[in-house]
């Protein structure tokens, strides 16, 4: 590899953990991912894959994007996720490739999952101490006094889960993934 080649890797990987951090902390404080994060991603993992390798990394890259949208858009389109979601995939795929962006999304899967499960566990408790204290509350009211309310139904609302969130922390694991790789070829 050539010094420059090792410095536009450098620049990738900087920009690559610079945008996991601030996507994974908006969106888990506002729940939103930011476009003046994820094109400038988009263009600058294009623009130093082509400056790194020439067609061959435009291509790289362009792919990578590609997966990345195409697969989020899939889950857009079915009210699973985003509109940030889907570019933040885009920008992932654009700087790290096709065959990063493949695992990376199925680590999130796996990360997105664990959520989901955290979510309706904090849904089922929530109903169930609603439940209870609705219990005690009747308990409290004298047999045959009219409370002139009627029960009302608890109300099982899903808790949006930061899927943006679940994306860094795939793309982190596969990038960690990556790095073992690379240390067992090197030790072979």
């Amino acid at each position: 590899m050539t010094s420059a080649a090792f410095y536009y890797n450098v620049a990738i990987q900087v920009i690559f953990f610079l945008v996991l951090i601030v996507c994974a902390v908006t969106e888990v404080r506002e729940n939103k991912i930011y476009n003046i994060v994820t094109y400038p991603a988009i263009l600058l993992g294009l623009g130093l894959n082509f400056l790194r390798a020439g067609t061959i990394g435009a291509q790289f890259s362009l792919l990578g994007a590609g997966v990345g949208f195409m697969v989020y858009l899939l889950f857009y389109l079915m009210k699973g996720l985003g509109p940030g979601d889907v570019k933040l995939g885009a920008a992932i795929g654009a700087m790290k490739g096709t065959h990063f962006t493949i695992e990376m999304i199925l680590w999130s899967a796996v990360f997105g999952f664990v959520m989901a499960i955290f979510a309706l566990g904090i849904v089922g408790a929530v109903t169930l101490f609603k439940g209870a204290a609705r219990e005690v509350r009747a308990m409290r009211v004298p047999q045959g006094a009219a409370s002139g309310e009627a029960p009302k139904e608890p109300e099982r609302k899903m808790p949006l889960i930061p899927y943006g969130a679940a994306i860094c922390l795939g793309a982190a694991v596969t990038f960690v993934c990556e790095l073992k790789e690379v240390n067992v070829h090197w030790v072979n």
